[in-house]
């Protein structure tokens, strides 16, 4: 399954070192209009690494406030921070203060489902149709467009290997577990189909169950140490499909069908 929910996962280490960047262009602010509360670096670091606000040091509300409302009150503007940016070598920052600002003078982004890009570029309903007209059509994550997209979907800090979930479920194979047998109808009620790790790669449910006991708990599976109905589906290894596999097939007619 191929899904773009707008994520764009980064590792901590990233996150850190974008996070340490961010607080730099505003030091101008602080140490040199006297309207600003200064921020001290212990605050700084504890904005980079709080997990939320109640991390972060009390800071002087009344201050805060009276500061931004000198701000609005003075003939200062948005030109002004970008020149002091520029200023203090913060070039891109002042950029794209400064970008956003003629976005908003222009108010292409109030257009329909609008977004910018990443070079302040609208996209919206109006300049970037939606094309969808049904299956197989759109905006795919398979389309070769997308390839670069996809790959940086799949790079969660946070995926695990398939090992780690399943290492509870590994034991000893069943010795007494065929690949396959085709009984006779009176044999047996039911009819199990089991995935193509069951019995050998795979042991135990998730709920921690033996497979062999498993068997031996359905009614007609297995009688005094013996199996009764049931095959191995190596095409189709989800439960559902395991017991619909069964149920239709030609000398399993008439019986019952259960997916393991």
């Amino acid at each position: 399954m191929q899904v773009d929910g707008g994520v764009r996962p980064i590792t901590e280490e990233e996150a850190l070192t974008i996070r340490l960047k961010r607080p730099a262009p505003f030091r101008p602010f602080t140490s040199g209009w006297a309207s600003l509360p200064y921020c001290r670096s212990r605050k700084v670091e504890a904005a980079v690494y709080a997990h939320s606000s109640d991390e972060m040091p009390e800071r002087d509300l009344v201050a805060d406030l009276a500061a931004a409302d000198a701000f609005l009150e003075s003939d200062r503007t948005m030109l002004t921070i970008v020149d002091a940016l520029e200023k203090a070598a913060f070039h891109k920052t002042a950029q794209n203060i400064l970008t956003m600002g003629k976005q908003r003078v222009a108010g292409d982004y109030l257009q329909p489902s609008a977004i910018f890009d990443k070079q302040f570029r609208v996209r919206s309903g109006i300049n970037d149709v939606n094309d969808y007209i049904g299956p197989g059509t759109g905006y795919r994550l398979d389309d070769a467009a997308q390839k670069e997209r996809w790959a940086e979907i799949q790079r969660l800090p946070q995926v695990q290997l398939r090992a780690i979930f399943i290492a509870d479920q590994i034991g000893e194979p069943m010795l007494n577990l065929p690949s396959f047998i085709r009984p006779k109808k009176a044999a047996a009620p039911k009819q199990v189909g089991v995935g193509p790790a069951f019995g050998k790669a795979l042991t135990r449910t998730i709920n921690g169950l033996e497979h062999a006991d498993v068997l031996a708990a359905i009614d007609g599976v297995a009688k005094e140490g013996s199996l009764a109905a049931w095959s191995r589906f190596i095409a189709r290894p989800i439960a559902l499909s395991q017991g619909l596999h069964g149920r239709k097939a030609p000398w399993a007619r008439g019986l019952g069908a259960i997916g393991l």
